[in-house]
């Protein structure tokens, strides 16, 4: 069960490798990419040159669309290990930014001892490692992947970096990484098919995507190709008008592929459902499906649909599969954006999301989710609400409305980051931790405005708590008689600071009870210290 958590957890880091997008948003000007992918092969040509290199004996040969990386017809057991050396290269004349990982390109799951329907790629582990690595023998294999291995359904990503053209003085055009796959010798019956039962079955593969960068020059400067995206690796693209054809192309992608929709104008999304259902006014994903949502610089507009009884309506329901929404405007008004359920992940790149009605939601994650730039406009209900490891990054948030609120994780969600964030708080409450809830902090700048009541990180009950990182600023430009800075229900136990950091804010740090005046204030000393503001 762990190892399913951790696949579902690390699946958004693949995803976000396959959902960059080549075209700049509300741009006629396509930017170069290029992109080879192994295993279920597909090459998507480009303009820039980059190139994938597997070792065979003492020489590396270039990877094709029919370049079969790993041992055909392989019995994964426990103890199984594969080791595969690459490199990466730029072949061409321009430098490049790129993302390199593996993935199940095909997949049939089985039937373990118990009965229990089961997937090799749950109990198949990976790390991907620097350099071109040499082993003397698995277990040595096995010990050096450990520290970074994952399952493998949640696919190895190597954020990659940069290359440039053979010859550039001081910079690397190739890179040599190691993969090491294996199946752990702890896996045991739940990964045993059952006699008399079909043999799961896993195909596996790499992607490699790349895209321009700066570094060349017009009279301007480097910068004109700082916004460039990679492209979209999918099995499947449609081009969508309208709510029908959003639901026509979700209906017609196929389970263990990825499907791609590019909305081509602005769309509401009109609702179906089985009135039977409790979400009977989303429009639910059916089946392990990848689905990938490229507004394109367009609005999507959620509403609640008429008649409709419940808070959790008038969206997208994600189930048991991966959901991407990418570049591009999303409106909620008094009902749910994009819900996902325990089994589910989400990936958001590039959104803004207006969140306004007092039983809104922006996104509703019961499953795994990640926000990278994204900003939030909060007038009522929650930008992002989440009981499942949530990751923010990059994002901002304008919270201004009563009961508003920008971040909530809630119902023991546990392992929660936010970092790089700014929040802005006239009305509501920036962050709040609920629920025997957790979430790391650092980086974070939030700014309480106006003359309402305003929080700004809120821990409600004692069992939960927030750790507080490097960087977490509180500016307190309110006028509201208490404002709460930092506090909530419980007392300083449940407020954690990292070792040696101290937390800046331009007053005084305390504990109040919700809507209460101040009841105990934080004293300055090893962890704590108070700045003025500029």
């Amino acid at each position: 069960m762990k190892s399913k958590h951790t696949k579902k957890a690390l699946l958004m880091s693949v995803v976000s490798m396959f959902v960059c997008m080549a075209m700049l948003v509300g741009s006629t000007f396509a930017w170069f990419t290029d992109s080879v992918t192994s295993g279920k092969n597909k090459i998507v040509a480009g303009n820039l040159d980059v190139e994938l290199y597997a070792k065979n004996g003492d020489t590396y040969e270039a990877v094709t669309a029919d370049t079969n990386l790993f041992m055909k017809d392989a019995l994964w057991e426990p103890g199984h290990v594969e080791v595969l050396n690459l490199k990466v290269a730029n072949a061409g004349t321009l430098a490049m930014k790129y993302k390199f990982g593996v993935n199940v390109a095909a997949e049939k799951p089985g039937t373990n001892q118990a009965g229990e329907t089961f997937k090799l790629s749950d109990y198949i582990m990976f790390a991907l490692l620097e350099g071109e690595q040499i082993y003397e023998s698995r277990e040595a294999a096995i010990t050096a992947a450990e520290a970074k291995a994952a399952a493998l359904s949640a696919l190895a990503v190597d954020e990659g970096g940069e290359l440039y053209p053979a010859g550039t003085e001081g910079k690397a055009s190739e890179k040599f990484v190691t993969l090491v796959v294996y199946m752990p010798t702890t896996v045991a019956n739940e990964a045993n098919y059952k006699t008399d039962t079909d043999a799961p079955e896993i195909e596996l593969g790499v992607s490699l995507v790349a895209a321009q960068t700066p570094f060349e020059s017009d009279s301007f400067g480097e910068d004109y190709d700082a916004k460039a995206e990679y492209p979209i690796v999918a099995d499947a693209h449609y081009d969508a008008k309208t709510s029908e054809e959003i639901i026509s192309a979700l209906d017609q992608a196929k389970e263990g592929e990825v499907t791609a929709i590019h909305l081509k104008e602005d769309v509401v999304f009109d609702q179906i459902g089985n009135p039977e259902d409790y979400w009977k006014y989303h429009y639910k994903i059916s089946g392990d499906k990848e689905v990938i949502i490229d507004l394109a610089g367009n609005e999507i507009v959620f509403n609640k649909p008429e008649g409709a009884d419940y808070s959790f309506t008038g969206g997208i329901l994600a189930d048991k599969n991966s959901i991407t929404l990418v570049n591009g405007i999303v409106n909620v008004d008094s009902c749910t954006g994009i819900y996902t359920t325990g089994s589910a992940t989400s990936y958001f790149k590039n959104v803004t999301f207006n969140v306004t009605g007092s039983n809104s939601y922006g996104v509703d994650a019961v499953g795994f989710t990640e926000f990278d730039h994204c900003s939030f406009n909060v007038t009522g209900g929650y930008g992002v609400f989440c009981a499942r490891p949530t990751k923010v990054t990059n994002c901002t948030f304008k919270v201004n409305g009563f009961g508003a609120v920008g971040v909530q994780m809630n119902n023991h969600c546990n392992g929660n980051v936010i970092s790089n964030v700014k929040l802005e708080v006239s009305y509501g409450t920036a962050i709040y931790v609920n629920n025997n809830s957790d979430a790391a902090i650092d980086n974070i700048d939030i700014t309480l405005n106006g003359k309402s009541s305003v929080a700004g990180i809120h821990v409600d009950p004692e069992k939960s708590f927030i750790t507080i990182g490097e960087n977490v600023i509180v500016t307190n430009n309110s006028t509201y008689y208490s404002p709460e800075l930092v506090g909530g229900n419980g007392d300083l136990s449940n407020i954690k600071m990292a070792d040696g950091v101290t937390f800046e804010t331009d007053g005084e740090l305390y504990v109040s009870k919700y809507g209460a005046s101040p009841s105990a204030k934080y004293e300055k000393g090893t962890y704590w210290r108070t700045v003025s503001a500029n």
